[in-house]
């Protein structure tokens, strides 16, 4: 299995967060997991040992994120953003943030002819994205919304990592939809 393999499997496996915790406190707990991850980051980045330990145990980081936040950590980040929403808008942006990013990776290095960031990774992103909005209560419409937007904060080339901005996206479009 290839570390871009592990990395989607790790990244969806997310989604459990949904699970474990119960709705009381859960903005809470995704945002002292998100202080831990950016803490533990901290630690990987200024102590070479750590680091190298950490990649060899967890071979899923990317050569760029050898001297920058990792791609984990932002994404526990955004969730903890998108938990202080309310009720679906919250479960909606991080089962879209779970979801979305590793299925688009996938279809897209399988499918994209070696872009980037690929049409057909977006499409394919965006109808499991609305699948699992639907599975947690979401209207068609809603649905289709929440993944559309998340689709387009997932290709945004902007200045912060897609994993940062994919949950708290589509939790305020499900939020300005209705989802509450």
């Amino acid at each position: 299995m290839t570390s871009a393999t592990i990395r989607a499997w790790l990244h969806a496996g997310t989604a459990l967060l949904l699970l474990i915790l119960s709705e009381n406190g859960r903005s809470w707990w995704l945002t002292g997991i998100a202080a831990v991850a950016l803490a533990f980051d901290g630690v990987r980045l200024r102590v070479p040992a750590v680091r190298r330990l950490v990649e060899r145990l967890l071979p899923v980081y990317r050569p760029a994120e050898a001297h920058r936040v990792s791609g984990g950590a932002w994404l526990m980040v955004g969730y903890a953003l998108a938990g202080w929403m309310p009720g679906r808008a919250a479960v909606g942006g991080i089962l879209a943030g779970a979801v979305l990013d590793p299925v688009a990776g996938l279809v897209g290095r399988r499918l994209g002819q070696g872009q980037h960031k690929s049409w057909a990774g977006s499409a394919a992103g965006m109808v499991t994205a609305a699948a699992a909005l639907m599975l947690v209560g979401g209207s068609a419409p809603e649905a289709v919304f929440g993944a559309l937007v998340g689709a387009a904060a997932e290709r945004w080339p902007g200045p912060f990592d897609d994993n940062l901005v994919v949950a708290p996206a589509v939790g305020l479009a499900l939020w300005a939809a209705g989802a509450a």
